[in-house]
């Protein structure tokens, strides 16, 4: 197995040596997306030279059609690297659609949270309704494995490629395949706030 490590090296190599913005890149598993835009960010800021685009998350993979997804690089299993999609990017679709199929009538319901004080925020969410895997998708950041709930604390600094409001996916992959998910959901990041679905509308606390 690749250490992790390993698919982030190719996939910031691939960046450095992009040389225009329709190289398009779908990062591994759709993490780390705010260590490679940052990446883009200072290189083009160094010789103004245009840096690949990234694709941010799974609808923008949707978006991107046969033509264009088939030429998408990303990291391949197979040849331990970073390549074009071709006919995996039809396949990966069709799997997606399947997933997202499959959670008609699955009930889920979440509440996210967000206390700030300073640089320090403070993250709970409560993730309740079907079971499997949860995760956390940060629009154009990152994303993270989760329990049904819980709290963290984090830091900001200006190095923070983190939005105000952020935009957040909880998404819960179950035992048998199925993908089930909510909009994306604006988070306010200053102040004190929280969003729920099904209620949508965020507010201060």
């Amino acid at each position: 197995m690749v250490a992790p490590q390993d698919i982030a090296a190719a996939q910031f190599g691939f960046v450095a040596q992009s040389t225009t913005a329709e190289q398009l890149l779908v990062p591994w598993g759709f993490g780390g997306a705010g260590y490679l835009h940052s990446m883009v960010d200072a290189g083009q800021r160094l010789d103004g030279r245009a840096r690949a685009t990234l694709v941010d998350n799974e609808d923008e993979l949707l978006a991107l059609g046969s033509e264009r997804g088939a030429k998408a690089w990303s990291w391949q299993e197979g040849c331990r690297c970073v390549a074009p999609l071709g006919a995996q990017y039809d396949a990966r679709v069709a799997q997606l659609q399947q997933a997202l199929g499959g959670a008609a009538g699955m009930p889920l319901t979440v509440r996210l949270s967000m206390h700030g004080q300073g640089l320090y925020r403070r993250f709970s969410w409560a993730v309740e309704g079907v079971a499997g895997q949860i995760s956390l998708h940060v629009q154009a950041f990152d994303r993270y494995a989760l329990p049904g709930r819980g709290a963290l604390v984090f830091g900001l600094d200006n190095t923070s490629r983190l939005s105000d409001p952020a935009r957040l996916r909880v998404i819960v992959q179950t035992p048998a395949g199925a993908r089930v998910q909510t909009p994306w959901l604006d988070l306010p990041i200053s102040g004190s706030a929280d969003v729920q679905w099904p209620l949508q509308a965020p507010g201060p606390r």
